[in-house]
């Protein structure tokens, strides 16, 4: 019976909080529901915060099962002040400890965070290599916090991807330009979206109370500070909630001496949906992006949402029906959010009936069928 090792920067519970975890959660979620007696041969490959776990077997609780977990490297908690690279980390971490895991020919590495097939290459080539792009990968670069003054670390970068996705044996993808691209260097993508769990009763507001949210990392890429400018332009019943914490904390936290503004920082997945629910529109400001997890989240709730028009979000949502595109620009997002208003309650419908075509069970089957042709009963 082969095994999958599940590989991503995270403890698998709630650190780092985003939509990639959410993501790896939905899909245990699934196997927990549908194939229980496959949780024993999971074996979860991340970071940890605590120093003394590291590259011990420890057993982490979800969905009524304990799923083993491997932590090869200690995660840094306050993300506001991280000092070096994760990745780079990681590879380390990986390269000194993954070692002992004795991977064999017939268990499959899935990959959902790609520096580690930098070390799973020299320890285990041997293995099939299953990778989730949770963003494009020749993208990745943009977003790095650190060497991006030393262009030989970005070009290599950028080939060490493209030698990646040449030798997955099966890469999912979550839009048509992500899998256009790979497919020049590699054929055997296929396309999938992410997931939510849909709550089941969800009331929608006929009007908007002018309360705007943003969730994610707080990073420059984000464009974090445009929304602001832009909220603080309309009258003043308008408000923000920022959820979560990055390297822009510092360069952002003025703001929140207009009491319009709230930054509450990294928060658990519960408290983010809470949020959520009590706000009216998600406004999203990125550069490039995959699919963001946290439109889904909110559309499930009834949020409409505002955001720029980059990777796979226009293939998730419908502009003009449960969303509004922008050019990134605090007047664009104005005017984006007014025309939301002028019409909130069927945005509001639309999104909530929008949510439903990523419910967890329906996206993770084909997942998992795909899947278990590498990992075999």
């Amino acid at each position: 019976m082969s095994r999958l090792f599940l590989y991503d920067t995270s403890n698998f519970t709630d650190f780092p909080i985003g939509g990639q975890l959410t993501s790896i959660h939905n899909f245990l979620h699934y196997i927990a529901d549908n194939h229980p007696d496959r949780m024993k041969d999971i074996i979860l490959v991340g970071l940890t915060l605590d120093e003394e776990t590291i590259g011990r077997m420890q057993r982490v609780n979800l969905f009524g099962h304990k799923v083993k977990y491997y932590p090869v490297m200690l995660g840094e908690k306050d993300l506001n002040k991280t000092t070096k690279s994760i990745r780079v980390q990681y590879v380390k971490g990986m390269l000194k400890h993954v070692g002992k895991l004795a991977i064999r020919k017939h268990d499959v590495n899935y990959i959902n965070t790609p520096e580690a097939y930098a070390a799973l290459m020299v320890k285990c080539p041997w293995a099939q290599h299953v990778a989730f792009s949770h963003q494009n990968y020749f993208e990745m670069v943009k977003s790095f916090r650190f060497y991006q003054d030393k262009q030989w670390v970005l070009k290599g970068f950028d080939a060490y991807l493209k030698h990646m996705v040449k030798k997955m044996n099966l890469i999912f993808v979550l839009n048509k330009a992500c899998e256009e691209e790979y497919q020049k260097h590699h054929g055997k993508t296929m396309r999938v979206v992410n997931s939510i769990v849909c709550p089941d009763d969800v009331s929608i507001g006929e009007a908007s109370h002018h309360r705007m949210i943003f969730v994610g990392r707080l990073s420059l890429n984000k464009g974090i500070e445009p929304i602001i400018r832009a909220v603080l332009s309309m009258p003043e019943e308008y408000s923000l909630t920022i959820v979560g914490d990055g390297e822009e904390y510092n360069n952002l936290i003025h703001y929140a001496r207009n009491e319009r503004i709230r930054f509450t920082g990294a928060v658990t997945p519960e408290k983010v949906r809470e949020h959520l629910g009590a706000s009216d529109i998600l406004i999203m400001n990125s550069g490039f992006e995959g699919l963001p997890m946290t439109i889904l989240e909110a559309q499930s709730l009834g949020l409409p949402v505002v955001t720029t028009d980059v990777g796979g979000i226009g293939e998730a949502v419908h502009y003009g029906d449960d969303a509004e595109k922008t050019d990134g620009t605090p007047d664009s997002i104005a005017e984006a959010i007014q025309k939301i208003e002028n019409n909130y309650e069927r945005y509001s419908l639309n999104a909530l009936a929008n949510a439903k075509r990523f419910d967890y069970r329906e996206v993770n089957a084909p997942i998992y069928e795909a899947l278990s042709q590498y990992w075999r009963e």
